[in-house]
């Protein structure tokens, strides 16, 4: 047992005031208040970091801390504590039990199906079960979206004919596309109930960008807040057509800007593809449905503005009426996610390593960025800031734009594909002459054309949508 009350040992952490995590991580603690077991110093050490006194961020970073801290305790205890791992098939999991309270750590950490690991691991085979634990303990997140999917779809049936929520369906769709959406309440929720809640944390961080509310374009936008406030929009238009010259216009400036908000400048193909055209990513995951069960429509998905560098795909933005319920609001966004994980899964063949993909939904005139992205073995979909955009449409509104973050945003959204554009594309040309040397190879080997062999199919690499039948045309009788 330690020493000091629950008021001492919290006083001490906070009085560590340089907002280090290093003072105040578990060694630290323990050695503080005389704790000689790691057992017996965690929950008076989780209930101090995890203090209301005690900012959210900072409890973040000490509980990452805290995550390495036992996975490095426990390393030591491979070469000289001896484990016995007993499988249950029926339930898939495994229980880990030890003579030893250092590794109790490891029946949270990795409680699912281990069957083929020595039961004395000697010094020589330590790294190498760790490895395979780690391999088997990443693969609970993908079970867990699994059962989250299921768990859905089962509530969805459970419901009244005339009293479905289409959103369940929605969600579930998000889940079995192996996709973490950590913009879903329901997501969350699940994870939470599983103990997760670090994890859920970590999946927000990943794609919460603290540089997106930023760039200097917003000092040129702000300028003409007064010119709005005295004169007006009609005013404030014309003076920026002075100012700052017309749209796609060759008007020279009296005031030249930087480089980095000169929009003349940049290369990136968009508006050729805007009002309802397919999205070349998702024929390939309809194919996979098509080829897999049977008599289905792969032409592809639908969806409102596609933007391109050259012939590939990077980003879609999906467009709402103002006055649509917030249940279509939802669905819209759980389709457009899915799609960025088409995108990401094209990104993927070309050879690109973890491949990020960002994306827009606009409701009227309020929109929001989220990104698609790797997060450990799986994907995780999440806001790139809390805040909102706003696309002027009254005088109201263009002050708003004027005073918010709203143009840094939109600026940053641009700036992103921008520099992702010829990465992906140079990706794509270095894999298409790859494959063209292998089938020309391929060619001289083979003496006769051969059927190919049918694709694996993988959780990992899959992307659920509703599945639709092939549309058939009659032809028209002749008179």
């Amino acid at each position: 047992m330690g020493t000091g009350s629950f008021d001492k040992q919290l006083q001490w952490a906070l009085s560590q005031s340089n907002g280090s995590t290093e003072h105040v991580n578990m060694p630290a603690f323990a050695k503080k208040f005389n704790y000689t077991q790691a057992k017996s110093a965690e929950e008076p050490y989780l209930k101090v970091i995890k203090s209301s006194n005690i900012s959210l961020a900072r409890q973040r970073r000490l509980m990452k801390e805290y995550k390495t801290f036992k996975v490095n305790e426990a390393k030591q205890y491979w070469e000289s504590v001896q484990f016995k791992l007993s499988l249950k098939s029926t339930a898939r999991k495994a229980a880990v039990s030890t003579a030893e309270a250092g590794l109790y750590e490891l029946q949270a950490e990795y409680s699912t199906a281990i069957t083929d690991i020595a039961e004395n691991v000697p010094a020589a085979r330590a790294k190498v079960a760790d490895h395979q634990l780690r391999l088997i303990f990443n693969c609970i997140l993908a079970t867990v979206l699994f059962n989250h999917a299921v768990d859905l779809l089962d509530e969805y049936q459970q419901q009244m004919p005339d009293r479905k929520d289409t959103t369940l369906v929605k969600d579930a769709q998000v889940a079995m596309s192996c996709l973490l959406n950590t913009m879903s309440p329901r997501a969350v929720s699940h994870f939470m109930l599983a103990k997760e809640d670090e994890l859920i944390a970590d999946a927000t961080d990943s794609t919460t960008l603290p540089y997106f509310e930023e760039h200097e374009c917003l000092k040129y936008a702000r300028a003409y807040c007064a010119v709005l406030e005295e004169h007006g929009l009609e005013y404030l238009l014309r003076k920026l057509a002075i100012d700052r010259g017309q749209l796609f216009s060759s008007h020279p400036l009296d005031e030249p800007l930087p480089k980095a908000v000169v929009i003349k400048e940049k290369v990136l193909r968009v508006l050729e593809k805007f009002g309802e055209k397919v999205l070349e990513a998702s024929k390939i995951m309809r194919n996979q449905q098509a080829v897999e069960f049977g008599d289905l429509s792969d032409s592809g998905r639908k969806v409102d503005l596609i933007f391109s560098y050259g012939e590939v795909e990077l980003s879609n933005i999906e467009f709402k009426r103002q006055d649509i319920s917030p249940k279509d609001i939802t669905v819209q966004c759980r389709k457009n996610i899915r799609l960025g994980r088409c995108i990401q899964e094209l990104h993927k063949s070309y050879g690109i390593k973890d491949p990020a993909v960002m994306m827009a939904d606009v409701v009227g005139y309020v929109g929001f960025f989220y990104l698609v992205k790797p997060f450990k073995e799986v994907s995780v979909a999440g806001k790139t800031t809390q805040s909102m955009v706003i696309l002027p449409n009254t005088a109201g509104a263009m002050e708003v734009f004027l005073e918010s973050a709203s143009l840094a945003m939109i600026w940053n959204y641009l700036d992103f594909l921008e520099r992702q554009g010829p990465k992906v594309a140079m990706a794509k040309e270095r894999t298409d002459a790859k494959q063209g040397m292998a089938s020309v190879e391929q060619a001289i080997a083979s003496s006769h054309p051969c059927t190919p062999p049918p694709k694996e199919r993988d959780f990992s690499n899959t992307v659920t949508f509703s599945p639709s039948k092939k549309r058939s045309q009659k032809a028209a009788g002749l008179d």
